[in-house]
């Protein structure tokens, strides 16, 4: 149920022997002088114990939040997202999550932007890159995200599941001074370099498209 809980654990003793470090699936575990770690399964469900948590981490003031994975809470209608993030309608905050109440928040991430840009929208925001003094989330949404106009009966619709503008967001993100970028050969040097190979493909006899 805790994932990499019990490593983050380790670590943290490890590392900030001074602090108390624990893992909480329930509320009797949350260190509020402490660190507390807290899967994001923990933080999903209906019964009393998972409401219960969500419930206490959100009334808790927490001079740092760090989302570990945070690709993970890329779905805005998903409950660990709305926990963590907040749930918004459109650009409103309508219930706030739980980095609305940390003085500072980090994520951690390998891939900061999805495939579908859109998707990236609840990280960026959390940190101020969108609203808060950042890009609009209009400006975001028309600029990145693939804008479609599509026709539903008499309505005219617009989809926003594509990706534009990528140089233009990624120069953006580097010069807002909110990412750190490390390159496996920095933190990882015990691995090998990557192997680059070209595999041609060959479609069948019958001219079938692969």
């Amino acid at each position: 149920e805790h994932t990499f809980a019990p490593n983050w654990a380790r670590e943290c003793a490890k590392w900030l022997p001074s602090y108390r470090v624990g893992v909480a699936s329930d509320v009797s575990e949350i260190l509020p002088e402490g660190i507390t770690i807290v899967s994001y399964p923990s933080l999903v469900g209906s019964k009393d114990r998972a409401k219960n948590l969500r419930s206490a981490l959100l009334n808790t003031m927490w001079d740092m939040v760090i989302l570990d994975e945070c690709h993970v809470l890329a779905n805005p209608d998903a409950q660990r997202t709305q926990a963590v993030f907040g749930a918004y309608k459109r650009s409103d905050c309508e219930n706030p999550g739980i980095v609305h109440n940390a003085k500072f928040v980090i994520e951690l991430t390998g891939t900061p932007i999805q495939n579908k840009v859109r998707e990236s929208l609840p990280l960026l925001r959390a940190i101020g890159l969108v609203g808060q003094g950042g890009l609009t989330e209009g400006q975001f949404l028309f600029r990145h995200c693939g804008p479609q106009a599509k026709q539903i009966g008499r309505r005219t619709v617009r989809t926003f599941d594509g990706a534009t503008n990528l140089q233009g967001l990624q120069d953006y993100l580097r010069s807002s001074g909110s990412f750190v970028r490390r390159l496996k050969v920095d933190v990882a040097k015990e691995l090998p370099p990557k192997i680059r190979s070209v595999v041609p493909l060959f479609s069948d006899p019958e001219g079938d498209d692969i």
